[in-house]
């Protein structure tokens, strides 16, 4: 006769949960879940790492629009489709509708994300209701809808976030006492091999998963599973080397080898990034997973996928918050249950006296309030050394990190876009890459940062600049160089604007311009990707001229002398 433990429901009691309807308030809360997310996106913004324009909506812009910058990873193509592709699509979708303009795409695109975000509570409560039981499901759930990083980084477009959401739908269906039909087992597969293609380094944490509910699975689930696997996996792979005009899975070779190239010590140190989670969640997500390793039989699946995640991460030289954002979901999960738990055993102990009643009935009540509290300070960017967490020893890679309020640097985008006095802008202070780029200004005219004004020579006289550029945005409250006016003041930004009429500026034959040869990731990414087509000259950037288009090559005063037509060696 088998012998049952307390630590998890028997096989009945999971039978009886895999037949109930779903909790009636299941769409109710879900609609605030996307409502509290849609208020975030649409209440505010700001950018969250440069990653978010280099990699998404950059690369989606220049597919729709023409214009955008190219970044090492998209010449040589060490990046993903998959999530740009959605970005473009909104844009296209904007653009045949007559409305290809930020004010229509931008809030279009966060809604968008904000919506396939809410995977992340709808599967925190199917795993958790299989798992646990019905009350710890509906814990879960609301756990998930108002916990501030599932509700502030929604609308973001980054496969961390993505990947993360269709992991929580794996783990709910995986979790299902039955799994023994052909749809199971395509729908495993589905979101397993999604899970991985959005992510890769996610791609172990579906391989877990799978190992946990194989077991549990009938030989005719187990086909399908195997079946499904493979060909959707061929399938991802034959489609990013059509994508890329190359081999299959062309993207993840060159990203998997790019990354073993790069140094093992990275520019954050191991303290730091130790740091992170518990500053990230005010100490509440190590607590519970110290906690849950009490039950460690209960809790052995999100304990293993959290061991594995943190393990991975550590590996790569590179590390970043977002890199183990799956952890929110799985420690909130384990932290609803073991609440659940805590208000079960209240009324056990009711009967041995007013103070253990006192006691045990504190638990849930205050783990919900010191979460709340969590949750809404975070949401506030208020968390004591929150700002660690976004910090690496690189500093330029922080932007202005916030989840509530505008962003006065694309506010400051926004009114150069509308302007049409605007044909040439030189972001006087600031290098490409910390700034909003081509999907915020939208506009096909010559766009100078800190660096290519440097090799033009733009510092040198007013003179030179007017040919150049109409408008200067700088945050240097000094700076002023004749022939330019200040215009207006957003924030710490001023624009300054050409006074008078001045010559026409210099047009670009092209407004893609190509960063594949001035970072050292290219290095990295030539030497894995040996096929891929050489860097365009002087950085992509060629001026129109009468007689023929013209570059500009080299720094300083050797780029103030260049010809147009001809090449400064």
């Amino acid at each position: 006769m088998a012998v049952r433990t307390s630590r998890s429901p028997p096989p009945a009691a999971l039978q009886t949960m895999a037949a109930a309807p779903r909790w009636r308030m299941f769409w109710p809360i879900l609609a605030l879940a996307f409502a509290l997310r849609a208020a975030v996106a649409l209440g505010g913004d700001s950018l969250l790492h440069p990653d978010e324009v280099q990699q998404y909506l950059e690369p989606a812009h220049a597919l729709v629009f023409g214009n955008g910058l190219v970044w090492p990873e998209w010449h040589y193509g060490a990046r993903q489709w998959w999530i740009p592709g959605l970005v473009a699509g909104v844009l296209a979708a904007s653009e045949a509708l007559g409305a290809g303009k930020p004010e229509v795409y931008v809030p279009a695109v966060e809604l968008l994300f904000c919506a396939l975000s809410l995977a992340v509570p709808a599967g925190m409560y199917g795993y958790a209701r299989h798992a646990f039981g019905e009350a710890a499901g509906r814990a879960a759930l609301i756990a998930g809808t108002g916990w501030y990083e599932l509700v502030g980084f929604a609308p973001k477009p980054f496969t961390e976030f993505v990947a993360t959401g269709t992991l929580m739908l794996l783990l709910a269906v995986a979790a299902r006492p039955r799994l023994d039909s052909r749809r199971d087992g395509w729908t495993l597969a589905l979101l397993a091999v999604a899970t991985g293609a959005l992510r890769l380094p996610y791609a172990p944490l579906a391989l877990l998963v799978l190992a946990y509910a194989w077991p549990r699975a009938t030989a005719e689930a187990r086909r399908h599973l195997v079946l499904g696997t493979v060909v959707l996996a061929a399938a991802v792979g034959v489609a990013d080397g059509v994508l890329w005009d190359a081999r299959p899975f062309h993207s993840y070779f060159a990203f998997f080898a790019w990354n073993a190239s790069m140094p093992r010590f990275g520019e954050t140190p191991f303290w730091l990034a130790a740091l992170w989670f518990p500053l990230a969640t005010a100490g509440l997500g190590p607590l519970v997973l110290v906690l849950g390793i009490r039950y460690r039989r209960r809790y052995a699946l999100p304990l293993g996928l959290a061991a594995l995640l943190v393990a991975l991460h550590l590996v790569p030289g590179h590390k970043e918050y977002r890199f183990i954002f799956a952890l929110a979901p799985l420690w909130l999960v384990v932290g609803a249950d073991l609440a659940v738990r805590a208000g079960r055993r209240t009324g056990r102990l009711r009967r041995e006296g007013e103070r253990a009643k006192a006691l045990w009935s504190a638990v849930p009540a205050f783990t919900g309030t010191a979460a709340g509290a969590a949750s809404t300070a975070g949401l506030l960017f208020a968390l004591p050394l929150q700002w660690i967490v976004y910090t690496t020893t690189a500093a330029p890679l922080v932007m202005a990190m916030r989840f509530l309020g505008p962003d006065p640097l694309i506010e400051t985008y926004r009114w150069l876009r509308r302007h049409p006095e605007v044909q040439g802008v030189w972001h006087r202070d600031r290098k490409d890459y910390s700034l909003p780029g081509y999907y915020h200004l939208h506009r096909a005219i010559p766009w100078y940062d800190a660096d290519r004004g440097d090799r033009l020579g733009l510092e040198e006289s007013g003179t030179r600049l007017r040919a150049y550029a109409t408008h200067v945005v700088t945050s240097d409250p000094r700076y002023a160089v004749r022939g330019y006016e200040e215009r207006t003041r957003i924030g710490p930004y001023r624009v300054l604007a050409r006074v008078g009429e001045g010559p026409p500026v210099r047009r670009w034959t092209s407004y893609r311009p190509n960063k594949a040869d001035s970072w050292p990731e290219a290095r990295l990414l030539r030497a894995v990707v040996p096929r891929a087509p050489p860097a365009p000259p002087c950085g992509g950037v060629a001026f129109e001229a009468e007689e023929a288009p013209g570059t500009w090559c080299g720094t300083g005063r050797e780029a103030a002398h260049a010809v147009p037509g001809r090449r400064t060696p």
